[in-house]
């Protein structure tokens, strides 16, 4: 299973690094173009990050990899509330809060596993966090997707379907994470 691993992380270290390349050489110094850069950036790095730790590069790869998911989250989410924002008139309304609670849920769940507090709690924190994460993501996605008028629409759809692919995979893998106490290596593979 860890070879998949090696393999899928790969290729989607690859794949994001020249979609980077791609949006760094079409920008035109908007802040959609560049938050766009960066989440996909910092998602090609955990990719890579997450590649090396399958392979069994280290503790310290592993740290970084979950670390970079952390920063991979909050930058997707800080792109979807770029895009919303036009839609709510300016104003910062409920879903950009809920991201900020949860990249800051994640952050102390972390917390909370590095100090070896997490094994008191009655459930595990950081599944509870990267499940609260795939939540937010999914009404990030669906608030931006509602909010957009409907002649937009057409355009936004692969962005939206591609976004919540991967909510959708997050949810199902941590949901399962969740009741059963363990992250399912196949499903994760």
């Amino acid at each position: 299973m860890a070879e998949v691993a090696i393999w899928s992380y790969g290729v989607a270290a690859v794949a994001f690094a020249f979609f980077a390349l791609y949006i760094f050489f079409a920008w035109r110094g908007a802040l959609p173009g560049g938050v766009l850069f960066a989440a996909v950036a910092i998602s090609g790095l955990w990719a890579a990050c997450s590649a090396l730790a399958a392979r069994g590069d280290g503790a310290l790869i592993g740290t970084v990899a979950v670390i970079l998911d952390v920063v991979r989250a909050a930058a997707w989410y800080a792109f979807l509330i770029v895009l919303s924002r036009p839609l709510w008139g300016g104003w910062l309304r409920w879903p950009a809060y809920a991201a900020v609670a949860a990249v800051s849920l994640q952050i102390l769940a972390l917390m909370l596993e590095w100090a070896g507090l997490a094994g008191t709690l009655p459930v595990e924190p950081v599944i509870g966090a990267w499940l609260t994460h795939a939540v937010v993501g999914l009404m990030l996605v669906e608030q931006l997707y509602r909010g957009m008028p409907s002649v937009s629409r057409w355009g936004l759809k692969p962005l939206c379907l591609a976004l919540a692919a991967g909510y959708i995979f997050e949810l199902y893998l941590f949901a399962d994470a969740l009741l059963f106490s363990r992250l399912d290596a196949d499903v994760l593979a």
